[in-house]
């Protein structure tokens, strides 16, 4: 029985756009005094950066847990459990940013960067993709075992 694992190759794009993810800016505030930029790593302003914990936190996640899925290739129900995890984590990092947009920046022009949210809604779709190709693995083993 040969099974296709399509959805490491959906879990390795899904690593690889949340790294990119990380380094690019997700929006941008215009205050009268200033402008900053925000990413998962922190605030870009005039004076520095500041950084963000938690979004660092959740970016390094983000990348690592795909990576680590692919690698529990021959424990399905784990790796089908991974993948939600990645979904979940993936929804957090998403939430944490715009609440952060929302409560600090509400009364200020805030420009978002579409391309960011393009990569991080590209990121989950790929993980709920390999988390359907594992159910279909899992799927296809327990029919094969009931044929025998």
């Amino acid at each position: 029985m040969v099974i296709q694992r399509l959805q490491n190759l959906y879990l390795f794009l899904s690593a690889v756009l949340m790294a990119v993810f990380a380094y690019i800016n997700v929006f941008y505030v215009n205050a009268p005094e200033s402008s900053l930029s925000v990413s998962c790593l922190g605030i870009y302003d005039l004076n520095g950066i500041d950084l963000s914990p938690v979004s660092i936190v959740l970016a390094i996640l983000a990348v690592v847990f795909p990576l680590l899925t692919i690698s529990k290739f021959k424990i399905l129900k784990l790796q089908k459990s991974l993948c939600s995890v990645c979904v979940v984590i993936n929804l957090g990092l998403m939430a944490y940013l715009a609440v952060t947009a929302y409560v600090n920046y509400s009364e200020m022009t805030v420009s978002l960067n579409y391309t960011a949210v393009v990569l991080l809604v590209l990121a989950i779709v790929l993980d709920i993709l390999a988390r359907r190709g594992v159910m279909h693995d899992i799927k296809l083993l327990r029919d094969s075992d009931r044929i025998r």
